[in-house]
């Protein structure tokens, strides 16, 4: 069901375009700190370009995913002499993949979280903020009266109806139920 709400990327084939004498392979190294893997992406640069002359600075980029982890790079860069711009683009948790999965983990974790349970009904078909709406005055009546109030029993209640949102809930609550029952390992997470 998530990978439905989802609306997951098309599928992508990765290949290289060069020719078979200048394709590096892939390996994984791990190191002690984030300024050691810098340094050592920046010794792999200076081998491919200087060493080996197999490449040009510009047929090199370094991906980072959270743009505070930059840093020991560009120091690193800068100590090596390696010319580089950093440039950043839209922001992983920004990403509605990455919103609605956090949204889905928090409702499968807990059954009182309504902040996760409205994100993951909102993603639903027939479900937007026009429906949300009674449902978020009467949360906020229930947060008044008891600040623990568990939602997945007030969804439950709405899902037990023979309608078409009845159902689209109980797609939700089913889907709920299957991961909580495997959720001792979202303890490891933590």
């Amino acid at each position: 069901m998530i990978s439905s709400v989802i609306n997951p990327r098309e599928e992508k084939v990765l290949h290289s375009n060069l020719p078979s004498e200048l394709n590096e392979p892939i390996y994984l190294t791990t190191t002690s700190s984030d300024a050691d893997e810098a340094k050592q992406v920046a010794d792999d640069i200076i081998r491919l370009v200087k060493e080996e002359e197999k490449f040009g600075y510009n047929d090199i980029a370094v991906l980072i995913r959270i743009s505070r982890s930059s840093h020991p790079f560009q120091k690193a860069f800068v100590k090596a002499g390696i010319p580089h711009r950093v440039v950043r683009g839209s922001a992983f948790w920004d990403l509605i993949e990455i919103k609605l999965t956090i949204s889905y983990l928090r409702v499968i974790s807990s059954d009182f979280d309504w902040i996760g349970y409205r994100t993951a009904l909102l993603s639903l078909d027939g479900f937007g903020d026009k429906r949300a709406e009674p449902i978020d005055k009467d949360m906020e009546k229930l947060y008044k009266k008891n600040k623990k109030v568990d939602v997945y029993s007030y969804i439950a209640k709405m899902a037990s109806k023979k309608t078409k949102l009845g159902k689209t809930l109980r797609e939700l609550l089913d889907m709920v139920d299957q991961y909580q029952l495997k959720k001792d390992w979202l303890r490891y997470l933590n």
